[in-house]
């Protein structure tokens, strides 16, 4: 008969080896493709006024990308170099003005100032090194891309709308949802993840399940300590004569929740789906605004 300290210690050893296969497994040649997407939403109401000022408004952003990561190498110590491109880029906007949109595959260059920016993402190419738990220890070229120098022709009717979207998720922001969404070890593990800015998030296994044709690991994460009414001091230097910067700036301070699918034994991420909502209530003005940010693999390493 097997003493009962052995089998203890003998379950503890297997959970503990099965915490240390959650993390990334790449390989030279390695090459991930994920539709990564943000929808940014936000409605204002106001009680007071004339009747047109009464009249609700609504705005949405969808920004949907097609995120390439190739692995062109892989150190000893297991960190692995990255080279990411958005092999496509597609903005849609829908806003009080107007609807505005634009797909990079359907036209190279965007005749809309308020897209420009997303057309240089289209043409960005960033290098990153990350550590086998998912930490992303240095990046190049991974900021917000400037604008594109390309001329702008489009009519007002259509740039109001464009110009009204927020800049582009950095190929920083994308890079710690993909990476440092691995699952932890233990419950209520804190880590430094960057939705819009860099935040405290708390991450805990949930359950091992499949998505898709991967056997997978999920897990929950939260920003703690965060509340979704916004008190109107927190919002900075907001504008409130303009409710979608003052949308944002809700957003910037509002709870983050979400899930991911971390696949094992292979060793990546294959879905991420998080969401942050704020309100703000102020002179008689309600604020509502959400943003989704969604991570999908289309195509794995192996």
């Amino acid at each position: 008969m097997i003493p009962r300290t052995a089998v203890v210690i003998a379950l503890l050893a297997a959970g503990t080896a099965r915490a240390e296969e959650a993390r990334w497994n790449l390989r030279r040649g390695d090459v991930l493709t994920y539709e990564a997407e943000t929808v940014v939403e936000w409605n204002i109401a106001s009680k007071t006024g004339s009747p047109a000022a009464m009249r609700p408004q609504t705005q949405r952003h969808v920004e949907t990308v097609t995120l390439r990561l190739e692995v062109l190498s892989v150190g000893e110590d297991g960190n692995a170099r990255i080279q990411g491109t958005f092999p496509a880029v597609r903005v849609h906007v829908t806003a009080p003005a107007g609807i505005a949109e634009w797909d990079s595959a359907r036209a190279r260059t965007t005749p809309l100032i308020g897209f420009k920016r997303y057309e240089a993402l289209s043409g960005t190419t960033f290098t990153a090194t990350v550590a086998p738990d998912g930490r992303v220890l240095e990046t190049k070229n991974a900021g917000t891309p400037d604008r594109a120098a390309t001329p702008a022709t489009a009519k007002e009717s259509e740039e109001i709308p464009a110009l009204a979207i927020h800049h582009p998720t950095p190929p920083r922001v994308w890079l710690d949802l993909v990476f440092r969404t691995v699952p932890p070890a233990r419950k209520n593990t804190h880590r430094t993840l960057r939705f819009i800015e860099d935040e405290d998030v708390v991450l805990s296994f949930s359950r091992n399940e499949k998505s898709g044709r991967h056997a997978c690991s999920r897990l929950e994460f939260e920003t703690p300590d965060r509340k979704a009414a916004t008190d109107p001091r927190d919002v900075g230097a907001a504008d409130f004569s303009d409710p979608n910067g003052l949308a944002w700036a809700a957003l910037v301070t509002a709870p983050k929740r979400g899930e991911a699918w971390f696949a094992r034994p292979g060793g990546f991420l294959v879905r991420l789906e998080a969401a942050a909502n704020a309100s703000l209530n102020w002179d008689g003005k309600t604020l509502g605004a959400r943003m989704n940010w969604r991570i999908e693999l289309k195509e794995g390493p192996r």
